[in-house]
Parts: C-alpha cells; sequence; structure tokens
C-alpha cells in the first residue's frame, strides 16, 4: 500500500494549473519547488503499469482510496492548524496571485465520493484531489474484456472519475472497448453502454452499433432496450454535431 501511495498519490499536485508558470515562491503552500512539481508528471507511465497488474483488483484500489483519502485529508487539517497559527501572529496575508489561487484551491477540505454513484463526471475539483490520477493515465486491458462483473464494472467507473483514458495507439484497449461495447448492446446493459461511450474511453462512432441494437430489440422481446437506443442514437447525433454533420 505504501507502494501505490508513492505512485498513485499525487494530492496537493493538482492545486496546481498545468498552464500556469510557478516559481518556488509560488510552490511554498504545497512544499514543492518547481523541479519536484516538474517531475511529479514522470510518474503516468508508473501508475498505469500498477494498474494493470494482476494484483490490483477492484478490492486493493478501494482500500487504495480510502487510504488516499485519510491522508488527504489529515494533511489539510494539519495545514489548517498551520495556517490558523500563522494568522494569529501576523495580520499581513498578502501573496503573489499564483500563490493566492493555490492558497484558496488548499482551502477546500478533501470530499468522499460514492463509488456507487452513476454520475460520470470526471472529478477535477479540489476537493478531490486525493482522488486523481495523472493526467492521460491508461486504463488497463483487464478492465474492457467481456464479460463485466460488477466489480470490474465499478473499477472502470472509478478510474475513468479520476481521469484515466483509454490508449488507442500503445495497447489493445481500443479494440477490446469495441468489443466490450458490442456485449454490452447484446447484454441489453444500458448501464455498461452509458460507461463505453463515455469520451474517456473514445470509442469512434460506428452505425453498426445502432443496428445491433435494433436486432437485438427484435429478437430478445423480454429485454427493454428503449435505453440503450436513445444512447447510442444521442451519441451518434452528438458525433454528428460535432464532425459538421446534420
Amino acid at each position: 500500500m505504501s507502494l501505490c501511495l508513492q505512485v498513485l498519490f499525487k494530492d496537493d499536485y493538482f492545486l496546481l494549473d498545468p498552464d500556469t508558470t510557478y516559481d518556488d515562491q509560488d510552490l511554498a503552500d504545497v512544499n514543492f519547488t518547481v523541479n519536484e512539481y516538474l517531475a511529479a508528471g514522470d510518474d503516468l507511465n508508473l501508475q498505469s503499469d500498477l494498474l494493470k497488474t494482476r494484483w490490483f483488483g477492484w478490492d486493493f484500489y478501494r482500500k487504495y482510496l480510502e487510504n488516499a483519502f485519510d491522508a488527504s485529508y489529515k494533511r489539510h487539517r494539519r495545514w489548517i492548524s498551520k495556517e490558523r497559527r500563522a494568522q494569529d501572529e501576523s495580520s499581513s496575508h498578502s501573496q503573489p496571485s499564483n500563490r493566492q489561487s493555490i492558497y484558496e484551491k488548499k482551502l477546500e477540505e478533501p470530499q468522499r465520493i460514492d463509488l456507487e454513484d452513476e454520475d460520470l463526471t470526471v472529478r477535477k475539483e479540489p476537493q478531490y484531489r486525493w482522488f486523481r490520477l495523472l493526467p492521460n493515465c491508461r486504463i488497463p486491458d483487464k478492465l474492457l474484456r467481456a464479460p463485466f462483473s460488477h466489480d470490474q464494472y465499478t473499477f472502470l467507473k472509478t478510474l475513468i472519475l479520476a481521469g484515466a483514458v483509454v490508449d488507442w495507439y500503445g495497447t489493445a484497449a481500443g479494440e477490446l472497448a469495441e468489443a466490450a461495447l458490442e456485449y454490452a448492446i447484446r447484454e441489453a446493459s444500458a448501464d455498461l453502454v452509458r460507461l463505453l461511450l463515455h469520451e474517456a474511453i473514445g470509442i469512434p462512432w460506428q452505425e453498426s452499433y445502432l443496428e445491433q441494437a435494433y436486432r437485438e430489440q427484435a429478437r430478445q422481446s423480454k429485454h427493454d432496450f428503449e435505453p440503450i437506443i436513445v444512447q447510442l442514437t444521442e451519441r451518434r447525433e452528438r458525433d454528428g454535431h460535432q464532425n459538421g454533420g446534420s
């Protein structure tokens, strides 16, 4: 677990804006130097490699998240206590603009996440810094192989909420995702279809998905395919709009 916290837990790193240039004075409130901040992003491959190991399953990741939240919350409480003491000693709190931005974000108390919630919004707010993965951290192939268990579904969903994405060029994950979507349609699993249509998965639109849903609807009258057809139709319309179609 200590290794996982070292590789996955970046916490205060996510209080910083990747498009902003910082100096060491700006970073004083997060105990980084410029070199340490820049180096923090080098763990991307380590994070991706760790997630794809056989022993790193949902139960383990759930325990890691509990530890990560506890560590973030304790760090935040220590910082708040330290800040209150500093305010008692000085009435001056003028800070450079970059540092003020970090300071304001750090005031946000870490919040837990309901892992059973079906909201698929990627958590980028400061209060979820303990939860975040580095940008472009890769979803492992093992989570895209059908058939899907509940743990596999929840693990995949949680990684997406934490900012992970499918690598369509360096792995077989893209092909697996396409096959998984066909499986989800065949199994009439509206929740899984919705998850696999997430932009973090990035499956290119094919008309065959909607055609398959209509075929399965005719073949499996005992299942309700309407939610799946609605989701696929919305995705087709969204894709057509983005590409300038009608």
